[in-house]
């Protein structure tokens, strides 16, 4: 899992992750998913994985950051199953955080 989000007078960038790369610049996909609101999914052929990437929302509903949730997958998984899984994860996240500056103290 990783969030990408905006550090004060920083562009958009990974601030936390469990696979490394913090402080990696958002590409165009995640920047895409911050300014539509729109999700992504993706399942690369040979990677074994299966990622989810949605609008990371404080609590007034406002996007502030995206998050990605990635699952180990093999070709016959569910993947409706892993992507209502991330929605819940989204979900539990949001009455979380009461802004964008929330993500920083």
């Amino acid at each position: 899992m990783g969030i990408h989000a905006q550090p004060p007078g920083h562009k958009n960038v990974i601030i936390v992750s469990d696979f490394g790369r913090i402080g990696k610049i958002g590409d165009e996909d995640d920047m895409d998913v911050i300014r539509t609101g729109v999700p992504k999914q993706e399942v690369p052929p040979k990677a074994g994985r299966f990622e989810v990437e949605f609008a990371l929302k404080d609590q007034t509903g406002k996007t502030i950051g995206a998050t990605g949730v990635v699952f180990n997958y093999k070709p016959g998984d569910d993947e409706a199953k892993l992507k209502a899984l991330a929605d819940r994860i989204s979900a539990e996240m949001t009455p979380e955080l009461l802004n964008a500056h929330s993500l920083f103290q």
